[in-house]
């Protein structure tokens, strides 16, 4: 009796405590007592009113990109374009930081990449462009898009332009959110290929696979293959009550429309966390930091993979150095700065790629301020316009639209003396 009675105990404090936690919401509270008591910047700079369309954009920004990839497959199959492009990056691509003296706007915010999108569409020259970025993306993640997107025909990519930047050099791994994506078994199949070809970053790709298989087996799931066998992303194990109690108690509890905003509860936790590490312990987005050999060495074999890979499909690969805040450089000495340079301009000259340096293209008047500071890689809404101008002057994405005389009218003329084109 005694078990039962503390079993019944333990479930009612939980409850309770998760009831005053979803009503009470502590950390917006420690969020707005933090950003007063430091003075910071105010959070509707932010954008929060983007402009969303799924059939240019993976939505989930990399947390759970297969419903994304069916939606542009649908979408793809009704349109006959011409070209299909991927631009791939970090969240630079879909948020808008505003910056001193834009005011907040009523209509939703567009990215660079949806202003490429809009004026290709307007000029009908059948390009379509999409999104494929995530926060903090890692060239593995990158790599880990193309090989699924090969492995289907109406995904596969005319051209995929790569975004380069610093801080992404310094990012490793694959996030759970792709992991779904193994379920896909000729995905999966080239995937544990991959992760056997003793490359520097193979074994990422081995943990990934791994990962997926306990997901798998504590979900009481098995993965097959066509012959029925279990497939090397799967693991046969039966499904204990304990696992469906607890699957179906979270499905009940789902349908409760505040326990249903936990994911958003999760970021205002981070946004405490975050805002304590810069506040308290001082270790600002802006602090320089040095690149390890170790990263290095990961990231640079994995961009490899993607030039080889993109010769093999015969997929033009473009890499794009993404612009940083002059404000807010985040290379902690001019040797950092140099051996990035180095390597991505050896990477594009070793497989003959186009590099496009945008490092200094946008000034600093149009970046955004967020917390305490200049954010080194978000920049606002003239920012915007004068990425998308740039890229299309530049002939990044398309190269049928310069004859006939087609320009992009933005409201703040770029330097482009700044920008040193095609390498």
């Amino acid at each position: 009796m005694k078990p039962a009675l503390s079993s019944l105990w333990i479930l009612a404090s939980t409850l309770l405590f998760l009831a005053l936690l979803v009503t009470i919401d502590p950390f917006q509270q420690a969020i707005q007592l933090l950003d007063k008591m430091y003075g910071a910047a105010p959070e509707w700079t932010l954008v929060g009113k983007l402009y969303v369309d799924p059939e240019t954009q993976e939505t989930s920004h990399g947390e759970n990109p297969v419903p994304s990839f069916q939606r542009l497959s649908e979408y793809w199959s009704r349109h006959a374009a011409v070209r299909h492009v991927y631009l791939v990056g970090n969240s630079q691509m879909y948020m808008v930081l505003l910056a001193p003296g834009e005011p907040l706007s009523d209509n939703p915010e567009k990215t660079y990449p949806d202003l490429l999108n809009e004026f290709y569409r307007a000029h009908d020259s059948r390009v379509e462009v999409y999104r494929l970025a995530a926060p903090n993306i890692t060239y593995m993640e990158a790599l880990w898009y193309l090989t699924y997107l090969v492995q289907h025909r109406e995904l596969e990519p005319n051209t995929f332009v790569l975004q380069l930047n610093y801080e992404t050099f310094r990012k490793t791994g694959i996030r759970d959110g792709m992991l779904t994506m193994l379920d896909d078994p000729n995905f999966a199949s080239m995937i544990d290929k991959l992760a056997r070809n003793d490359r520097p970053h193979s074994g990422l790709f081995l943990m990934a696979l791994q990962k997926r298989r306990e997901q798998i087996a504590k979900l009481g799931k098995t993965t097959r293959n066509d012959g029925g066998e279990a497939a090397h992303t799967g693991i046969a194990e039966s499904a204990r009550i304990g696992n469906q109690i607890e699957t179906d108690f979270r499905s009940q509890l789902d349908r409760i429309p505040r326990f249903s905003q936990r994911l958003y509860m999760k970021g205002e936790f981070e946004g405490v966390l975050y805002r304590a590490r810069v506040f308290l312990l001082h270790i600002k987005p802006t602090t320089p930091r040095s690149l390890s050999e170790a990263t290095l060495t990961l990231n640079r074999s994995a961009i490899e993979d993607i030039a080889n890979l993109c010769r093999e499909h015969k997929i033009e690969l473009i890499l794009v150095n993404a612009p940083q805040n002059p404000s807010a450089l985040l290379y902690r000495t001019a040797a950092d700065h140099s051996l990035y340079e180095n390597t991505i301009r050896s990477i594009a000259s070793l497989h003959g790629l186009p590099l496009y340096d945008f490092e200094s293209a946008i000034p600093a008047s149009d970046w955004g301020v967020w917390i305490d500071g200049p954010d080194p890689i978000h920049f606002g809404r003239r920012g915007h316009d004068l990425m998308a101008k740039i890229m299309i002057e530049q002939e990044v994405v398309s190269k049928e639209l310069q004859a006939s005389g087609a320009t992009y009218t933005t409201r703040v003329a770029p330097t482009l003396s700044a920008v040193s084109g095609n390498d």
